[in-house]
């Protein structure tokens, strides 16, 4: 949700012999996810690609497949939903902004057990705990509001595709995976250890399912 770009240090380390372009998200205007799509479009590569959307951004992820966008090949879906997940939560964040719950009392516990994981390192904490004080809490409370909102047609998606699920994540329920299934044809589902923040917490496992599709994409194109 944080749209920067900061917290896939992890993954790139393991991805350092791929080309690399991370697409950031806009941090002014409208943050509904038609208008996020169309921004995030306007950064794509011209050349063949893969597209990973994780939590928030799955559905900008799902939009461009829908829309058969030029030259996507192939999405991964990381820890990420079709509609609202928790509830509770998300009526608890947009009324809390993330900048002040992280100066509450027991922010960092919060932050291991929802997101990070009790194993996370201190520096993985510090750099989410730097990230989050970047951000502009209006438009973290407006994509908030896009997610409690979230309403997708019914799509018949047939773009090869990968939904990584974390087995610890206590943010999106499991049943959210399943929802992929009715939407796009061609999908594997892949549990993986790891909170919801499973990019930064199992990065090497992530990047192994990552190069895998890109594997079955090109044994597909020969």
């Amino acid at each position: 949700m944080d749209g920067t770009g900061n917290l896939f240090l992890p993954l790139l380390r393991y991805l350092k012999d791929e080309d690399i372009q991370i697409v950031t998200l806009p941090n002014s205007g409208n943050q509904d996810y038609l208008s996020i799509m169309e921004r995030v479009e306007e950064q794509l590569p011209t050349e063949d690609y893969i597209i990973v959307a994780e939590s928030f951004s799955g559905p900008v992820g799902a939009l461009l497949a829908k829309k058969q966008v030029t030259n996507l090949k192939g999405v991964v879906f990381v820890a990420t939903f079709l509609s609202p997940p928790n509830k509770l939560l998300l009526k608890l964040a947009k009324f809390i902004p993330a900048q002040a719950a992280i100066r509450l009392p027991g922010s960092q516990l919060f932050i291991r057990h929802f997101l990070l994981g009790y194993n996370a390192s201190k520096e993985a904490v510090e750099l989410f705990i730097e990230t989050i004080k970047e951000l502009d809490p209006n438009v973290i409370r407006k994509r908030i509001g896009t997610i409690q909102q979230l309403l997708l047609e019914r799509m018949n998606v047939g773009i090869p595709s990968v939904y990584i699920q974390a087995e610890q994540d206590k943010l999106i329920p499991f049943n959210k995976a399943e929802e992929f299934r009715q939407h796009f044809t061609d999908i594997e589902l892949f549990t993986v250890k790891g909170p919801h923040f499973l990019l930064q917490s199992n990065p090497s496992d992530c990047a192994s399912l990552i190069i895998d599709l890109k594997q079955k994409i090109l044994q597909q194109t020969k």
